[in-house]
């Protein structure tokens, strides 16, 4: 017999409505995640995770454009510089967190910080959910890996335990 290749779509999670807003706290928290990439393609933008309003995307952890391993956090309105020196795609795993409330937005990866903006967070509250895998609700801008751990704390953690938990 002939063998034919089967190609499938990529496994996302999306948390919604009350089941996120029960949890998600608009004002601070932080959301922890390990990770790895299946392959060190570039092709496209691949994302960890996404926050999102019904209409569309907020918030991300993921490369700043196709062809770039590097890392971005979009956050509201903040963008970490393109020229981040940290990798988001790695075939090896990576730990990241991302740490937020009214006065700052902070990315560790590996324990090393990429970007803190210490302008105030500007949240709009009205995030309506979390894409697990994608960027969006919709599910664009896959990861294409494996999340072998994802976690949220519903506070800003002192740098101290950023840094311990990312190590």
């Amino acid at each position: 017999t002939q063998g034919s290749t089967v190609t499938r779509a990529g496994d996302v999670a999306t948390i919604t409505g009350k089941n996120f807003s029960d949890f998600y706290r608009q004002d601070e928290g932080s959301i922890f995640c390990r990770y790895k990439n299946s392959s060190l393609d570039t092709s496209n933008i691949r994302a960890v995770w996404g926050l999102g309003t019904i209409t569309g995307q907020d918030s991300s952890l993921r490369s700043p454009k196709s062809g770039s391993s590097r890392i971005r956090l979009h956050f509201g309105n903040y963008f970490s510089p393109s020229n981040s020196n940290l990798f988001l795609i790695s075939t090896e795993y990576r730990n990241s967190i991302v740490a937020y409330n009214q006065f700052e937005n902070l990315l560790l990866m590996d324990g090393k910080p990429d970007f803190v903006s210490a302008s105030p967070h500007t949240n709009r509250n009205n995030l309506y959910g979390i894409s697990i895998g994608t960027r969006t609700l919709a599910g664009s801008s896959a990861l294409c890996g494996h999340i072998s751990r994802l976690t949220y704390f519903p506070k800003r953690l002192p740098n101290e335990q950023l840094q311990a938990l990312t190590r």
